[in-house]
């Protein structure tokens, strides 16, 4: 996977989740794309398990604001 290929949060439900359409011509997210993203929120918080970040919660606030802000 070419690292920089990976600018939106769509790319990354795309390349990392398999997700073909994670959002529809609105804006919003599909049914594919919910289970895509709920896969990167298990993700998150199992990188704080193992120590990688320090909060899951800070950085799932953060993705939340993303969806809502620039694909709503």
């Amino acid at each position: 996977m070419d690292k920089n290929a990976v600018n939106t949060l769509e790319d990354i439900l795309q390349i990392c989740f398999g997700c073909k359409k994670p959002f529809d011509k609105s804006g919003n997210q599909t049914v594919a794309g919910v289970n895509a993203y709920e896969k990167l929120i298990a993700t998150i918080y199992g990188l704080e398990n193992i120590g990688v970040i320090d909060s899951a919660h800070n950085v799932i606030k953060q993705l939340d604001e993303i969806v809502s802000s620039e694909y709503c």
